[in-house]
């Protein structure tokens, strides 16, 4: 597991809270989709699709209806905890530790960021669930576009005003998605799910490089491996990303991962991650 992977503190600093200025990164994006969707005016679906939903309950208390299919495709660890129809997402994630030194993020503006991105995740299910019927090619497509779940970043990232505090938004955002989605120890993701956000996570490095501390290139790096899938497009990427980071952060990620291989067996996210780098010649 990687809830024993600490940063290096070599540039110790006080404690970064997820929630930038104005209000936490994935309660901003889940407000816009949430919003971007409308009015939820969908027709109720048929009685055999009734059958086939589950009814999630949220962190914040409310419930939305996932088509178990859509369910179990993307999330693939709620298999664990279904009770007849029901997921209860807090009970679930419940104990969930994020694996990052108390001194460098505060670990009670995590939990909320933690709950509101798991809420996220459920309402792009609960879209995807009312999209999935789409009949025709031109629907397929028109859904596939309306449901990209980096829409919002890159138009913020694109319009910004104040670009540092935006990629700290965008940064963090991303970053607890990838914990909410750990196939270790949190909910898991699919490979349709994992692709867009490994690309959008290289397509941020940049940005975050330039605008966040060196601690932040890391935690991405640990972010993708959460939610690594051994593909050809993720491994791709995952050379572009090694290629991106600096020789320290380069040293500092084999530090990390190396010595929790004997202690998080086969099929972890250390063991995926470590026999991809050397798969490619990295370490």
């Amino acid at each position: 597991m990687w809830a024993k992977l600490y940063l290096p503190d070599a540039h110790a600093a006080t404690p970064v809270s997820p929630q930038p200025i104005g209000e936490t990164p994935c309660g901003a994006l889940c407000a816009w989709k949430w919003q971007h969707f409308g009015g939820r005016a969908a027709a109720a679906p048929p009685t055999d699709r009734l059958r086939n939903r589950v009814t999630v309950a949220l962190p914040d208390g409310s419930r939305v209806l996932v088509d178990r299919d859509v369910l179990h495709e993307h999330l693939p660890r709620t298999r664990d905890l279904m009770q007849d129809g029901y997921f209860g997402v807090a009970e679930f994630l419940r104990g969930y530790e994020h694996g990052i030194m108390d001194n460098v993020l505060d670990q009670r503006g995590f939990d909320e960021a933690f709950s509101r991105a798991a809420t996220f995740v459920f309402r792009h299910l609960e879209d995807l669930s009312r999209c999935s019927q789409a009949s025709t090619v031109a629907d397929r497509a028109g859904r596939d576009a309306a449901l990209d779940l980096f829409a919002r970043p890159r138009f913020l990232l694109a319009n910004a005003r104040d670009r540092a505090a935006t990629v700290h938004e965008v940064f963090w955002h991303v970053f607890v998605l990838c914990c909410v989605l750990d196939q270790d120890r949190a909910l898991g993701c699919s490979e349709a799910l994992a692709r867009p956000v490994a690309a959008f996570l290289v397509e941020l490095m940049p940005s975050v490089e330039a605008f966040l501390p060196p601690r932040a290139m890391q935690m991405l790096f640990l972010g993708f491996a959460r939610i690594f899938r051994e593909t050809a497009f993720e491994l791709a990427l995952l050379r572009e990303m090694w290629a991106l980071m600096d020789v320290v952060n380069q040293r500092a990620m084999r530090d990390l991962v190396g010595p929790q291989l004997a202690a998080n067996g086969a099929g972890s996210n250390a063991q995926r991650i470590w026999t991809a780098l050397r798969h490619l010649g990295l370490v």
